[in-house]
């Protein structure tokens, strides 16, 4: 698939997320969403891994 990173960041809690004009919290946004599963392009996911390694 060709376009399948765009496709991962329009999908991406955490991008769909940031783009919210609300000062909302992620917790609010995703109980307000009634989100359960988070789903992470690879932008944020090469970041949370990185910032679950950091000493």
């Amino acid at each position: 698939m060709e376009n399948e990173g765009a496709v991962n960041m329009e999908k991406c809690t955490l991008c769909n997320w940031e783009n919210v004009e609300s000062n909302e919290s992620l917790v609010d946004y995703l109980n307000r969403n009634g989100i359960m599963n988070v789903d992470l392009c690879d932008f944020h996911e090469r970041d949370l891994k990185a910032f679950c390694e950091e000493d």
